[in-house]
């Protein structure tokens, strides 16, 4: 996590914290998508809280997963969007999901 485009620590994981992370975090847990759902991320161009990087790096992992079903995995990146939510990332979001739904 970046603040003001400084790295925050992160500091020693919990036991509540490592259950959860051993069990559902996606990078670790890939094979959890062999169905292949349909997912988009929306992501701030701009975000240095939670970096679009992460988005990526998961649709890169699921390549295998996904085979030739990979464009079912989208991360649409919101040119000057900062850390927030904007209504054009809602609309993106509708629209992805009545496409694969």
């Amino acid at each position: 996590m970046r603040v003001d485009g400084a790295l925050v620590a992160a500091g020693e994981p919990g036991a509540y914290a490592s259950f959860f992370y051993d069990r559902i975090d996606p990078l670790t847990n890939l094979g959890s998508y062999a169905h292949r759902p349909a997912m988009t991320f929306e992501c701030g161009a701009d975000d240095d809280h939670v970096p679009a990087e992460g988005a990526l790096r998961f649709q890169r992992a699921l390549a295998d997963v996904y085979g030739e079903t990979w464009a079912r995995v989208r991360v649409n990146l919101h040119p000057g969007v900062s850390h927030a939510a904007v209504p054009a990332m809602m609309d993106a979001c509708v629209a992805w999901f009545r496409q694969h739904s």
